[in-house]
């Protein structure tokens, strides 16, 4: 039973930022067994809540991707494909605002 428990106490605890633009939402994930799809939720009802939107107003995510470049796939788990503290920018669109993204590209 002592390895057990000394096992769980040495799980990693992860957190990401995801990117909105210019807002920035932190989002615990704990052991990282959380999928890209379920995180993606995670982020966009925390980045609804920041930002003041009702819930029912809609903001879609088109894909998450890491600021190296790669574009992560919705079924792939965080601990996979993330690293602790990763930062990642979504690509979006929401209501009342044609595009989402980095705030740098031009799509």
């Amino acid at each position: 039973a002592s390895c057990d428990t000394t096992r769980i106490s040495q799980k990693i605890k992860m957190k990401v930022t995801v990117s909105f633009n210019t807002v920035k939402i932190v989002v615990p994930c704990g052991d990282g067994e959380l999928t890209v799809r379920e995180l993606t939720h995670l982020a966009t009802t925390r980045y609804k809540k920041a930002t003041g939107k009702p819930r029912q107003s809609w903001v879609s995510v088109h894909s998450l991707k890491a600021k190296e470049g790669g574009i992560l796939d919705p079924d792939d788990r965080l601990v996979d494909v993330c690293d602790d503290r990763e930062q990642l920018i979504a690509f979006y669109n929401e209501e009342g605002v044609p595009q989402g993204g980095d705030g740098m590209s031009a799509c």
